[in-house]
Parts: structure tokens; sequence; C-alpha cells
């Protein structure tokens, strides 16, 4: 490294498959107080299934084996090897979780944080259900929607909560499966730059705006920016997005 010696070198420890189980950073501040800031990783049946961030009091085997862990973030999975439950815990408190749960056909379908931390640790309610409301409100739920080729068509959030349920995203595809209309949850309508451009809102027939000329493929007329119709957008003969409206 840089540093003359070995005062800078981290080192990485590997289990038996080559899987990276440890790493050890170098003494932080020398002869002071401070220890060797270290990551424990935990493998089951090939998956990890714990992270472990703690100290040691040097690189050596005999200090790593009395690895101190601070905080950990632990890993649950389905009978098909999917992350189903996530945990963020120091000591024996659980301070976040999330939940996953996926469809008949093994797509992501409803992601959950709960918020209530008095039943984190027992609690068994499926992704897609309010688990019971604590001090912090009701569980934030967002649910994804697919069509019958496999595509999102809307993802939801605040799922299940009266009065707050909203569709972030609503997608339409054209016939040979590109995208068509995009809606956010305040009825604005996009083109194919609403990351990073104004919205792109489709006006009536009659305030379009005729273009000279025709090329096939392509439309021959733009319509002027409005709000609240759904943007549409145009592609050409060999499927290239042309422009939106």
């Amino acid at each position: 490294g840089p540093l003359s010696g070995t005062a800078d070198t981290s080192r990485i420890r590997y289990d038996g498959a080559r899987q990276a189980i440890g790493t050890i950073s170098p003494d932080p501040d020398g002869s002071g107080a401070l220890k060797h800031r270290a990551v424990r990783t935990t493998y089951t049946n090939g998956l990890r299934t714990k992270i472990e961030t703690g100290t040691v009091n040097s690189q050596s085997d005999t200090d790593w084996a009395a690895f101190s862990s601070l905080q950990e973030a632990q890993t649950e999975y389905d009978a098909n090897a999917r992350p189903v439950k996530r945990k963020l815990v120091a000591g024996s408190t659980i301070y976040a979780l999330t939940q996953t749960s996926y469809d008949a056909l093994g797509r992501p379908e409803c992601s959950a944080q709960r918020m209530n931390s008095t039943i984190f640790s027992t609690i068994t309610t499926a992704a897609c259900s309010l688990g019971t409301s604590g001090s912090q409100g009701p569980d934030r739920i967002a649910k994804t929607f697919y069509d019958a080729a496999g595509r999102v068509t809307k993802v939801t959030s605040a799922y299940g909560v009266s009065g707050e349920q909203a569709d972030d995203v609503t997608s339409t595809y054209t016939s040979n499966g590109l995208v068509q209309t995009v809606t956010d949850a305040e009825n604005r309508n996009y083109g194919d730059r609403a990351l990073i451009d104004e919205p792109c809102a489709r006006t009536p027939l009659a305030h379009q705006v005729a273009m000279s000329g025709t090329v096939p493929g392509f439309q021959t007329s733009l319509p002027n920016r409005g709000v609240g119709m759904p943007a549409t957008y145009r592609y050409g003969d060999l499927g290239g997005n042309r422009d939106s409206g």
C-alpha cells in the first residue's frame, strides 16, 4: 500500500466454497483505543443470510474468532431461494423489517416496510396485508401489477391504506410490446423524456399542429403541450422511439 509496512493492510477471509466470509480493515488509529472494523458474512445453503458489522482486536485468526458484532442485516428465503424477509438487528433488538412476496409466476408482488416494532419478532402477516398499526402509523406496502405478457402495468403505494393508496405508475403498451402511455399518481402523463424533461401531454386532435410532409411509419402531426390527456409514444417501422405527445 501507500504506507510502509503493513499498517494499511486489509484482509479478506474465505470459506471452503471460496465465498468471502470476512473483511478486516486496517487499525484506524494505530496504537489508539479504536479497534479494527470488520464485516462477517454468513451463508446458509449457498445463500447469504447474515451480514454483520463489528470489530476485532487484530487481523489474527484468534481475534477473528472473537469477532464482536455491533449490528447485522439478516435475510430469510422461501423454498425457492427468494428473499422474503429482511431485518436490521442490533443485540437482540429488531430495528427494521421488510417483507417481499411473489405471485404464482415468481414475480415480485408486494414489498412491505413494517412500521410497528412491537410485532417485528412475531409478525406472520403476508407482505400484501397490513399488520397491526402502532405509533408510527400503518405499514408501507407497495404492490406491483402485471399483464398477461408479464409486463408491469401498475405500481401502487400505500396499498391497503384508506385515503392514502395511490397508483404511482400506470403503464400501457402497444400491440407489439412497446410502452405507449405512462401516468403518475397525480394523473400527469409523461412522454419518453419523463424523467429528465417536463411532462408531455396529448391534446385533442383539433389542437394538433400539422407537420409538413409525410414519412412512412411516423406520425405526421405533433400535439401542443397540454394537461390531463394521456401521453402517447409513437414509433417508426423499425420499432425505434420517434417521439411522444
